[in-house]
């Protein structure tokens, strides 16, 4: 039970607790003035009215956790278990929001270090379960094929509770080994991403420039080849061959959730303990699973 249920069964408590102290009173002593009986009766209705107020209260309460937790898991089934994600070229002319300032210069950048373009797409699952942010990734792949970069510029409609819009501007680094285990690397450490097992993932800040991106990416495949014996890094020749190593990532992805605890992934994506009000989403969403899921 959380400490606000708590203070809500307190103080019906304490209502319930008076309503009996008056009621004992005047069955002890009924003989007493008008005015005093008004006294009684304003009290005992006072009373009822905060008993039914904190019911109401933990109603709402318990509706709102309810119709939160079924919205993380309709966003998971939309996410995670609608099948593999399906992709389709994109034009900028249908993306006028976008930055493509931004696009551009990640390219020209890339291509500075030997990488070619490969295209622009659109994950067309992802913009029909949020069709307020959708974006274009564009895909660039290294001399050798085995790391796929992608940029995209996204833009997520405020919450209840935020000041304003978040405007995101991301690059990841991505490659896929014959073991079936992946290696991330992005500048996406301001917000924090489930962890899946098989996929190692580098979160480096914002404002680490592209060249430091390489980098890191660079050395952490490097290690793990040179750690795994017999292992080698998957060579994608096109955009098509990229689809592809998304449509494997996304299998596993959706196979882990199947099964995975919403509470023990959000406090290792944290990296904290979860919050009361966390632990009661937690074990809402256990309880809508058990029968039948978030729909």
């Amino acid at each position: 039970m959380s400490s606000i249920q708590e203070r809500i069964l307190l103080r019906i408590g304490v209502s319930v607790a008076l309503i009996a102290l008056i009621a004992w009173r005047s069955y002890l002593n009924p003989h007493v003035q008008p005015g005093m009986w008004a006294i009684r009766a304003a009290v005992i209705a006072f009373s009822l009215w905060r008993i039914g107020a904190n019911i109401a209260l933990c109603g709402r309460l318990r509706t709102a956790r309810t119709n939160a937790a079924r919205n993380i898991l309709n966003i998971q089934e939309k996410v995670y278990s609608s099948g593999l994600h399906q992709y389709r070229r994109a034009s900028f002319d249908e993306f006028p929001h976008l930055d493509r300032e931004f696009y551009e210069a990640c390219r020209a950048r890339f291509e500075a270090h030997g990488y070619r373009f490969g295209g622009d797409l659109e994950n067309v699952t992802l913009s029909q379960a949020f069709p307020n942010t959708r974006s274009i990734l564009r895909i660039c792949l290294s001399a050798d094929g085995t790391v796929i970069s992608c940029c995209f510029h996204a833009q997520i409609p405020a919450r209840p509770g935020q000041a304003a819009a978040r405007d995101i501007r991301r690059i990841e680094l991505e490659t896929e080994f014959t073991d079936g285990t992946y290696i991330t690397t992005n500048n996406g450490q301001d917000t924090p991403v489930a962890k899946f097992p098989k996929i190692a993932v580098n979160a480096l800040p914002a404002t680490f420039p592209l060249e430091q991106l390489l980098l890191v990416h660079q050395q952490a495949v490097a290690q793990k080849l040179a750690t795994v014996p017999g292992v080698r890094a998957v060579s994608c020749a096109d955009i098509d061959a990229v689809i592809q190593v998304q449509h494997r990532l996304q299998s596993l992805k959706s196979h882990h959730k199947q099964t995975a605890d919403w509470g023990a992934e959000r406090q290792a994506q944290v990296g904290r303990p979860l919050t009361e009000a966390e632990q009661a989403l937690a074990e809402e969403m256990r309880r809508l699973k058990q029968q039948g899921g978030g729909s």
